[in-house]
């Protein structure tokens, strides 16, 4: 099972719940980071420990980050059955 990656403490409560009861029934998982532009590993600080106040401040620390490739798209037909 694929999802989106969060780091606020409600969010990561109800993917481990979710988690908890979705993997005694077998299943497995892959978070995916989508909630900005840039990857979260690519940041030049740790958006947990600490993050800019306001938009002008971020963009002025991540002005030389670049954004990452796009991955291919699957083709048709080739995409997993969960």
């Amino acid at each position: 099972m694929v999802y989106q990656q969060e780091i606020c403490s409600e969010e990561l409560g109800v993917i481990a719940n979710v988690k908890n009861r979705l993997e005694k029934k077998g299943c497995n998982f892959v978070s995916v980071w989508g909630n900005t532009l840039l990857h979260v590993d690519d940041l030049p600080f740790q958006p947990l420990q600490y993050g800019p106040a306001n938009y002008t401040a971020f963009r002025l620390k991540t002005a030389d980050v670049k954004v990452r490739d796009l991955k291919p798209a699957p083709a048709k037909g080739n995409l997993p059955v969960v």
